[in-house]
C-alpha cells in the first residue's frame, strides 16, 4: 500500500521500495521482491541504499533459481559496500559457486570476504561473514581432498583446510563456528598423520 504512495523526498522513496522489496522476500514473493528492488536501481543508481538493494535483489533472483542473474547483484553489492552487506553479498557469491561444485573459485570469494571489508579492523557485524567465509573455505579444501589423485594435491587442499580453520579459530574464537573449526582441525590433523606413514 506504501508503495502507491507519492513519499516526499527521492530518500524516502528509495527507503520504502527497500523495505517493500526485503517484506516481499520475506513472504517468500520473490517475483515482487525482485520487482520492487529492480524499480529502487534503476530509479536511483546513485542512492547510498545501492549496495543493500543489489544485495536484496540477489537474494531473490537466488529464490528464483536465477544463480547466474543473482552471482551479478551479489557482485555488485560486494564491490558498493565496504561493510557487512559486501562482506555478506562476497560470501554468498562463494556459496553460489560451491554448490555449483566451483570449489577454487568459490574459496576465492570466501578469502576475498576473510580478509577485505576491514580485515582485522572490522565491526562484528563483518567479523561474523569473514569467520562464516573462513569456515566455509575451509570446507571447499576439504570436499577436494576426496577427488585429488597425487599425493602433493592431497597434502595441499589438507594445508589449505587447515589454514582456514585456523582462521576461524584464532581471529574469530567466539564465533559459533570456532569449535566446529577445531574439531575439523582435530580430523584433519589425523588425516594428516596417516598419509605420512
Amino acid at each position: 500500500m506504501a508503495v502507491k504512495t507519492k513519499p516526499e523526498s527521492a530518500t524516502a522513496r528509495a527507503m520504502l521500495l527497500l523495505h517493500a522489496g526485503q517484506a516481499a522476500g520475506q513472504l517468500k514473493r520473490w517475483e515482487e521482491s525482485a520487482a520492487l528492488l529492480a524499480q529502487l536501481i534503476e530509479d536511483q543508481p546513485e542512492s547510498p541504499l545501492m549496495a543493500e538493494a543489489n544485495y536484496e535483489l540477489g537474494w531473490a533472483k537466488q529464490n528464483l533459481k536465477q544463480v547466474a542473474e543473482a552471482a551479478g547483484f551479489y557482485e555488485v553489492a560486494a564491490t558498493k559496500s565496504k561493510g557487512a552487506v559486501g562482506a555478506r553479498a562476497r560470501f554468498m557469491r562463494g556459496e553460489l559457486l560451491f554448490a555449483e561444485k566451483k570449489y577454487d573459485e568459490a574459496s576465492k570469494e570466501f578469502q576475498r570476504a576473510m580478509y577485505g571489508y576491514g580485515g582485522d579492523q572490522a565491526d562484528s557485524e563483518v567479523k561474523n561473514w569473514q569467520a562464516k567465509s573462513g569456515y566455509e573455505a575451509g570446507r571447499c579444501a576439504e570436499v577436494q581432498i576426496a577427488t585429488a589423485t597425487e599425493t602433493a594435491a592431497k597434502q595441499k587442499c589438507v594445508a589449505d583446510a587447515q589454514r582456514c580453520y585456523r582462521y576461524v579459530v584464532d581471529r574469530h574464537p567466539i564465533h559459533e563456528l570456532a569449535e566446529i573449526s577445531k574439531k575439523r582441525l582435530a580430523t584433519l590433523a589425523k588425516l594428516s598423520e596417516r598419509s605420512h606413514k
